[in-house]
């Protein structure tokens, strides 16, 4: 969360490569489910002390544990040779992770930054976005290019 490479194939200018999930991986394959899941709370804790917002926390946490329990799964499995966990297990949790966070994007992330950002959207399908007393009405081409123009 501290250490983002941005990814150039993105189309949000926001979505980043976070590299901060790798460590929380090791430690779940060396001591379980659970202690990846208390890393990736410490991961989140120290993001929050240095300045990261409380939402975009919460959401990191939960995108962690949709790494962390399917590569735990595929790590469980003796018969398998290293490379087939690592594979079954990232494909799973590639999958996991997709879907989890789709859906709560769609359904209670988004909406909540509306609430926290204040968005609204006019009659006339534009955004209104009032952040730090300046308001500036934005064209709405799709939701997923929808960005918060501050002046």
């Amino acid at each position: 969360m501290i250490f983002e490479i941005p990814n150039p194939f993105s189309v949000a200018g926001f979505l980043k490569l976070d590299i901060s999930d790798l460590p929380v991986i090791l430690v779940t394959w060396c001591f379980g489910p659970w202690s990846g899941l208390a890393t990736a709370a410490i991961k989140v804790v120290l993001h929050l002390m240095v300045g990261g917002d409380w939402l975009g926390s919460l959401s990191n946490l939960i995108s962690a544990a949709c790494l962390i329990f399917p590569f735990n799964w595929a790590f469980q499995h003796p018969k398998w040779k290293l490379y087939k966990r690592l594979y079954i297990g990232g494909a799973v949790a590639t999958i996991t992770l997709t879907l989890v966070m789709s859906l709560l994007n769609l359904w209670v992330l988004v909406p909540l930054y509306s609430v926290v950002w204040g968005w609204h959207k006019c009659a006339d399908g534009t955004i209104n976005c009032a952040r730090g007393g300046a308001v500036q009405c934005l064209e709405r081409v799709d939701i997923s290019r929808v960005v918060c123009a501050i002046s």
